[in-house]
């Protein structure tokens, strides 16, 4: 028999069982792998937790989470290593060993965000962020107006960046103390400036995404090792809108006020004074300036 034979056989094999398969009532299932040790929570969305806490009460504490398709059995002869020296809670997922969670669980999707520049292009980005439901949104500028102007569209923190800091040290490291070391999930360039477009990939935290929305180009050298480890870098054409889907909901925020308009226009400017209005743009006086024609 060839291996595809085979191949195509197992799996047949595995449907198979799976048909049969009957579920397990929880009553059952905790009568036969719960233990003395077992304790249970309810949390909110219908969670009811199945945890364990053991080992030494006074000793530091190591919290044990297993990994898919497991149980905090999985840890059981690290508890009996540890359990001398450390006081160790492990503790079942929910859908997995005793922790029962209703068939509409969903997980929280809280998200954290950074934006760089908090011009008109980063105010709607915290506000996208804000209309999003994300958990934190840090504002980031070197300037101190635009962070005001940023609280209001919905920054929950602000950073004004040193202008001599030119790999972001203390950028990074005051975003991840915000984020318990990890960085955001989420991290956007909206300055316009080449040689930012990458400051991104600093803040996002492994697995997350960098996104550059200013447009801003021009050559820049990056270290490969900023992609570290399974980052994403997107350039977005007009944010992936399609029209016909997103307009209606565009509208229908400004209608609702979810979305803020006016409030994004600070300066209205004749046609002579184009200079005073890219000055006060490029020094972040203005968010979003109108040109009045006669």
């Amino acid at each position: 028999m060839s291996r595809l034979a085979r191949f195509l056989a197992l799996c047949l094999g595995l449907l198979a069982l799976a048909g049969c398969a009957k579920t397990i009532p929880y009553s059952t299932l905790e009568a036969r792998y719960a233990s003395p040790a077992s304790r249970y929570m309810d949390l909110p969305g219908g969670l009811h937790v199945h945890y364990r806490d053991q080992g030494r009460r006074d000793g530091p504490v190591l919290v044990l989470v297993h990994g898919f398709s497991a149980s905090l059995h999985a840890w059981e002869p690290w508890v009996q290593r540890l359990s001398p020296d450390y006081r160790i809670v492990s503790l079942d997922l929910p859908g997995h060993g005793l922790t029962r969670a209703p068939d509409d669980y969903v997980p929280s999707t809280a998200n954290s965000v950074a934006v760089v520049g908090c011009g008109g292009v980063g105010l709607n980005v915290i506000q996208g962020a804000r209309l999003a439901g994300a958990e934190r949104i840090i504002a980031i500028d070197t300037r101190a107006a635009p962070l005001e102007r940023a609280r209001a569209f919905g920054a929950t923190d602000v950073v004004q960046a040193a202008t001599d800091d030119p790999r972001h040290e203390a950028l990074v490291g005051r975003v991840r103390a915000m984020t318990a070391g990890r960085g955001v999930d989420h991290a956007f360039e909206a300055t316009g400036i080449a040689a930012l477009a990458f400051t991104p990939l600093l803040l996002a935290r492994n697995g997350g995404n960098a996104v550059q929305v200013s447009g801003a180009h021009g050559e820049v050298a990056v270290p490969m090792t900023d992609f570290f480890w399974n980052k994403r870098y997107l350039t977005p054409l007009y944010g992936g809108c399609v029209p016909a889907r997103d307009f209606p909901r565009l509208f229908d925020w400004v209608k609702s006020g979810a979305i803020e308009i006016d409030a994004l226009i600070t300066h209205h400017y004749r046609l002579e004074e184009a200079a005073t209005a890219f000055d006060n743009m490029l020094n972040g006086r203005s968010g979003k300036g109108v040109f009045t024609i006669p």
